[in-house]
C-alpha cells in the first residue's frame, strides 16, 4: 500500500450498489484501495486481511446484517480505528439511532447522491 493510501471495503448485497460506490471510490481519487464484500460474512472473513480504514456497510443483507457487523467490528480492539459508514434503503424505524448505538460513524439513507458519500468518505478518513 502506497504511503497515505487509505484502504475502504464496501459491503452490499445489491451488485449494482457495491460496485458504484467501489468504482466511484477508484476513480475518486488514487488514495483509496478498495475492496468490496458481498454480504456481512464475506465482510468478516476480509476484514483481517484487508485491515481497511473505513467500511461503507449495508443494513440489509442476507445472513449477517450490517449492525450485526458494526457491533462484531467495534468489539474487535484491533479495529477500534475504523470508521463505519452505514447504508440503507430500508424505511428508518429507528435505524440511525441503533447503528449509532452499535458504533457507527455515520447512517445514510439510501439513494445517496455518490458525491455526497464520497464527501462523508473524504471528511471521515481525514479525521484518522
Amino acid at each position: 500500500m502506497a504511503s497515505g493510501q487509505h484502504r475502504i471495503l464496501v459491503v452490499d448485497d445489491d451488485p449494482g450498489v457495491r460496485e458504484l460506490i467501489a468504482d466511484a471510490l477508484r476513480l475518486d481519487a488514487s488514495n483509496y484501495e478498495v475492496e468490496t464484500a458481498v454480504d456481512g460474512v464475506d465482510a468478516g472473513l476480509k476484514l483481517e486481511a484487508f485491515r481497511p480504514d473505513l467500511i461503507v456497510l449495508d443494513v440489509i443483507m442476507p445472513g449477517m446484517g450490517g449492525l450485526e457487523v458494526c457491533n462484531r467490528i467495534r468489539h474487535q480492539s484491533d479495529l477500534d480505528d475504523t470508521k463505519i459508514i452505514i447504508l440503507t434503503g430500508a424505511p428508518d424505524s429507528g435505524k440511525a439511532e441503533t447503528s449509532l448505538v452499535y458504533g457507527a460513524d455515520l447512517f445514510l439513507q439510501k439513494p445517496q447522491p455518490i458525491d455526497v458519500l464520497l464527501a462523508h468518505i473524504e471528511e471521515l478518513l481525514e479525521g484518522n
